[in-house]
């Protein structure tokens, strides 16, 4: 298994570091003396065929028994060791290796994430991978996609309940205008069966999407442009600001504003967008392609 991890790492273009560093853990962890083969098992079962996250509460018990090893470094080298049984789940299902691995590469994104706000190799968002090693969630170029039932009552020629894609947007370098136009076109094709008359609905609920905070940024940006693509049929606002390590690379303090990086261009005009007392959020925007 730690032959087979090792080359995920380097397929994955993990950092050396951090793939030793997981290379190691699982090995403590998997090492017949520490008594959790049985507790993996049931993990990987629950990850691959379970309905809900109980999975997680079994991670949580096994980490609670292993403090020397931080939770966010188990939990992504428990995710690397189920990767040739999805790996095989791929070929069975006749999708196609390149699909996989620009699947798989969320991990690295994740990783480098982890590595930047906590600062230590692993995942702290293992619960996103529930979707993804059951087949729900696909990579196709820049962006990810899964099915998802249109949420709003009527809106763009859709209703409540009609067949969308919800489109994610992994951290893994900037939303050019020709890599979000070759994802669009790619999964167009991969989701033949997702239309609403002719066109390709594609819903996407993000930070990217709030207006006060898509009005921050830069214009004639990648976001900026990204988020002008969609039509805003809902928001939500966050006073608790839970997105906005994704830009500070850091948790939000509401007591140590002033502490925020500054930077980026970005980076300035947010904070004092929160120093101001106002809050992040959510859009929620449809797009026909």
């Amino acid at each position: 298994m730690i032959d087979s991890m090792n080359l995920f790492c380097e397929r994955l273009q993990f950092p050396q570091s951090a793939g030793e560093t997981l290379c190691a853990a699982w090995a403590a962890l998997s090492d017949p003396a520490a008594g959790e083969r049985e507790a993996f098992q049931t993990c990987a079962d629950e990850l691959f065929n379970g309905k809900g996250n109980t999975f997680l509460d079994v991670l949580a018990g096994i980490a609670a028994r292993r403090p020397d090893i931080p939770r966010e470094t188990l939990d992504m080298a428990f995710l690397l060791s189920c990767l040739p049984e999805l790996q095989e789940r791929y070929r069975r299902a006749s999708l196609p290796a390149d699909v996989f691995w620009e699947t798989m590469a969320d991990l690295r994104c994740k990783l480098t994430e982890c590595r930047r706000v906590r600062g230590v190799w692993g995942t702290f968002v293992t619960d996103w991978y529930a979707s993804i090693f059951r087949m729900k969630c696909f990579a196709v170029g820049r962006l990810e996609y899964e099915r998802r039932a249109f949420p709003a009552e009527s809106f763009g020629g859709l209703k409540k309940g009609d067949l969308t894609c919800a489109c994610h947007i992994p951290s893994s370098g900037p939303l050019t205008d020709a890599a979000v136009d070759d994802s669009l076109r790619r999964a167009r094709a991969f989701y033949a069966d997702v239309r609403v008359g002719d066109a390709f609905p594609v819903i996407c609920h993000s930070w990217l999407l709030y207006p006060p905070v898509a009005a921050l940024f830069p214009k004639d940006s990648n976001m900026a442009r990204f988020a002008a693509r969609f039509r805003i049929f809902d928001v939500d606002a966050d006073p608790r600001n839970k997105d906005a390590w994704r830009v500070f690379d850091r948790p939000f303090d509401p007591e140590n504003i002033g502490a925020l990086p500054e930077d980026t261009s970005l980076r300035r005009a947010l904070k004092q967008y929160l120093s101001e007392g106002n809050c992040m959020g959510n859009g929620y925007g449809l797009i026909l392609a």
